[in-house]
């Protein structure tokens, strides 16, 4: 079943998607990070896998019986007025199995209305994405097979368009060492405008001697050529003073695709996350230097049935992305309310 499964994942990854990702999709706020764990390790993660019910938001696999009845609630404010949120809740269903609810919704602030030539019209215009969304998940020995329907919609100035979309995922996990190869294919689906499909693949591995887990996601494994030139840009002159722009190589390319991250696990309670996403820095940092362009850096502090998480990502000198976490475990909540509800459910 997982090989049959993974032969059909790819078969669709690569037969349904290609062509350069700027541009030519509606909805890309559904390739952003939705919590600050993931923000912190570099934007994007497809294997980590423990008890934090984020995570299934970037690959339905990854949902398991450890998150259970973990509520997560997630914030991230930017400049002018504009914000996204994300929550999430798993839960098990008797006989159906694991389950997974979401919402995501990215407002884009309020401007004031005016025409084509700039004069105002009097009144505000707002614009927002908002995503609903279930996965299902099932553990087969050590492959871990999930997916997600999603409902996505965005409106902009009182014009609406609405999609519908599918999440596959796969997990490895190794049955001795902590490490886990994790693969998806995101945003399947079809709409008034197309979905911006990602290929994604990862692993993640435990140190056995060190509090370290590492990570290397490789993202649009459908779309190679993802470096975004500038036209106008005039690099140098050849002999003949005629400007030679700039060209896309293997060396541009490929390391756009790939995301590292890191986790210090200095305690059950307490661990500091850092990551380096290459695109981000490619497209983002000035032509000056700057060092910390493409980085992020967080850490989560756990307290009784809380988590509490926090990044700082680092797009551009003037200005980055924090996003704060919170994960509550309602296990204690739900059996002072009902404890036959929580018995049954385990």
């Amino acid at each position: 079943m997982p090989i049959r499964f993974l032969v059909l994942f790819f078969y669709i990854t690569f037969y349904k998607s290609f062509s350069q990702i700027g541009g030519r999709y509606a909805f890309n706020s559904l390739n952003l990070a939705s919590n600050a764990r993931v923000l912190g390790i570099g934007g994007d993660n497809v294997s980590v896998s423990d008890n934090d019910p984020n995570l299934f938001f970037h690959n339905p696999a990854l949902l398991n019986k450890t998150m259970l009845r973990r509520l997560g609630v997630n914030f991230s404010p930017h400049m002018a007025g504009i914000f996204n949120t994300a929550q999430c809740y798993a839960f098990n269903v008797k006989k159906l199995g694991l389950f997974g609810v979401g919402l995501k919704f990215l407002n884009y602030g309020n401007a004031k209305r005016t025409d084509e030539d700039g004069v105002e019209q009097g009144g505000i215009v707002e614009a927002y994405d908002m995503v609903l969304q279930a996965s299902h998940a099932r553990t087969l020995g050590n492959f871990s097979l999930g997916a997600t329907f999603k409902l996505v919609g965005s409106q902009i100035a009182g014009f609406s368009t609405y999609g519908v979309g599918i999440d596959m995922g796969a997990v490895f996990k190794h049955p001795k060492r902590d490490f886990t190869i994790g693969l998806t294919v995101r945003n399947i689906g079809f709409g008034k405008n197309a979905l911006p499909i990602n290929a994604l693949i990862g692993m993640s591995y435990k140190l056995e001697h060190m509090p370290l887990r590492f990570s290397l996601t490789i993202h649009h494994l459908n779309n190679w050529n993802i470096a975004y030139l500038d036209p106008n840009a005039i690099v140098s002159y050849d002999i003949n003073n005629n400007p030679i722009r700039d060209t896309a190589t293997a060396f541009t390319e490929i390391p756009r695709h790939l995301i590292l991250g890191g986790e210090f696990l200095l305690s059950k309670g307490f661990n500091i996350r850092v990551g380096y996403n290459h695109m981000r820095r490619a497209e983002l940092k000035p032509a000056e230097a700057s060092i910390l362009s493409g980085f992020s850096l967080g850490f989560m502090l756990k307290v009784k049935s809380f988590e509490l998480a926090y990044t700082r990502a680092f797009f551009h000198p003037s200005d980055g992305v924090d996003m704060l976490s919170l994960i509550w475990s309602l296990d204690n909540f739900l059996k002072k309310v009902n404890p036959k509800t929580v018995e049954s459910a385990n």
